[in-house]
């Protein structure tokens, strides 16, 4: 008897969990404002730049990372680069699918890869919203999602997208910071397993 019971409770939990939404928040239909794009947009060819730092347990690297769209291959190409600009990694980003086209042999484990793939499709991938729920105050509006892999939300500020949060359940696991007049991230954190942290910095006019 017990322990049908506590597999009712843990049923419970996992249903809670999925179907958890923000306090004062109400359903709405799919509105017009909210554009659910990736974290990272590209509306442009000009590559972006960011600055990274990884933290690994007790382990930190930093490096750079490129993104660049390529609108001939309908695809986007992100380079991770040393800080003094040797390439490491190389992937290509085409049709919501992360694929590795360059590897130093000195890290080239299927381990690393599939880590950073994740991380990848994190930033890349466009939402597929499966409910919208509004919170509304006199400054700006926040809309929640339930998306069909987690939960994510949105908030704008004057009809502009100022922040990115993707949730699994309750969990925040990467958020993007967004000035008012931009339409790309100025930071991103993201949290993964592993204890791992990343963190991202637009390096401004860095391909100007």
């Amino acid at each position: 008897m017990r322990q049908s019971n506590l597999k009712y409770l843990i049923l419970s939990i996992l249903v809670l969990s999925a179907c958890y939404v923000p306090k004062n928040f109400i359903r709405v239909s799919y509105p017009l404002e909210l554009q659910l794009a990736p974290i990272i947009s590209l509306d442009s060819t000009t590559p972006v730049l960011y600055s990274a730092e990884f933290e690994v347990l007790k382990y930190k690297f930093s490096g750079l990372i490129a993104f660049r769209r390529m609108p001939e291959n309908k695809e986007t190409r992100i380079v991770f680069l040393t800080e003094v600009g040797i390439r490491v990694m190389e992937f290509t980003f085409q049709n919501e699918e992360i694929t590795n086209t360059y590897c130093i042999e000195a890290i080239q484990r299927k381990s690393i890869k599939k880590f950073i793939e994740s991380f990848l499709q994190m930033l890349l991938s466009k939402p597929d919203p499966h409910s919208v729920y509004l919170s509304k105050t006199d400054t700006k509006s926040d809309y929640f999602c339930r998306l069909k892999k987690g939960n994510a939300t949105y908030e704008f500020i004057a009809n502009k997208r100022t922040h990115v949060l993707l949730h699994k359940g309750r969990k925040k696991i990467s958020e993007g910071k967004y000035l008012i007049s931009s339409t790309l991230p100025d930071e991103i954190l993201v949290t993964m397993k592993y204890n791992t942290q990343i963190q991202l910095k637009k390096v401004d006019n860095a391909f100007k």
